[in-house]
């Protein structure tokens, strides 16, 4: 089988590039290929050694990201001279940008590297939603940007999620009449933690729907409306003791939640 050699050049680590040639080449699963990377290759004389080594193959691929129209140019006019493909994986998106916005673009050597620190920043907080979800290990609202608390069933983890993917950090505690409220609550500044509360007739429906997704009895104590006002009254108190703001999600979707929490959070300065 021959080999085809393809080479990933870039002004920074070069994932772009590779990234763009990978999701291409899945499209020729019977062909075999190999890799040339190059990063960080930011003047022309780095750039014409590599190209200058490159011909020793038979019609190398490049797979080029370059903030440097200089550069840009230098493999441009090679591959034309040489007819070699090349692919430009940065300028159409900059050119295209440029044309709608009647803005110039301002070169930028790893921009998208750069961005990816927001990334980087959701994973951590999703990470930190996981370890800290349900109170799992309460400790961990000492460090999160907010604390959930509330009953079985009033969203507190799909709004932390929800946080998460903004970047915040939000572990979330059930509030259960038969176990001890932990104490990090009442030792963190209550403005950093917000309580969910729903109405009985929805708590119940949502319970049932899901004890029969689990396959299980629907008529359990878990259900039972006595019960469920004995546990809004019991979290009621608590957050009364607490001093935290109370949001009813009964009438609201996630995102409706989430905005009310990262507003409150902008305006205490948490975020």
């Amino acid at each position: 089988m021959e080999h085809y050699q393809i080479y990933i050049i870039s002004d920074s680590i070069g994932d772009t590039a590779e990234n763009v040639a990978n999701a291409s080449l899945r499209q020729f699963p019977n062909m075999d290929f190999q890799f040339n990377r190059h990063t960080r290759v930011t003047n022309k004389e780095h750039l014409e050694k590599i190209l200058t080594e490159a011909k020793q193959y038979v019609s190398p691929l490049f797979f080029h990201s370059f903030a440097s129209k200089e550069l840009t140019d230098c493999i441009t006019q090679f591959c034309l001279f040489h007819q070699y493909s090349a692919v430009d994986v940065l300028t159409p998106g900059v050119e295209a940008i440029a044309a709608t916005t009647k803005q110039v673009p301002i070169p930028i050597t790893g921009a998208l590297r750069k961005l990816d620190a927001g990334y980087f920043s959701r994973v951590e907080a999703i990470e930190f939603a996981v370890r800290y979800d349900d109170g799992k290990d309460p400790r961990g609202l000492r460090t999160a940007d907010v604390g959930i608390i509330g009953v079985s069933r009033t969203s507190k983890t799909p709004l932390c999620m929800y946080l998460a993917n903004k970047s915040i950090r939000a572990t979330n505690i059930p509030l259960v009449p038969e176990l001890p409220v932990p104490k990090v609550i009442f030792e963190v500044p209550s403005s950093k933690i917000i309580g969910l509360t729903n109405s009985p007739e929805k708590l119940i429906r949502i319970r049932k729907e899901r004890m029969k997704s689990m396959g299980l009895n629907a008529d359990t104590s878990y259900t039972n409306l006595a019960r469920i006002f004995e546990e809004i009254e019991f979290a009621n108190e608590v957050m009364k003791k607490i001093g935290c703001p109370i949001i009813d999600v009964s009438d609201k979707a996630i995102e409706e939640t989430a905005d009310l929490v990262i507003r409150h959070l902008k305006k205490i300065n948490q975020i």
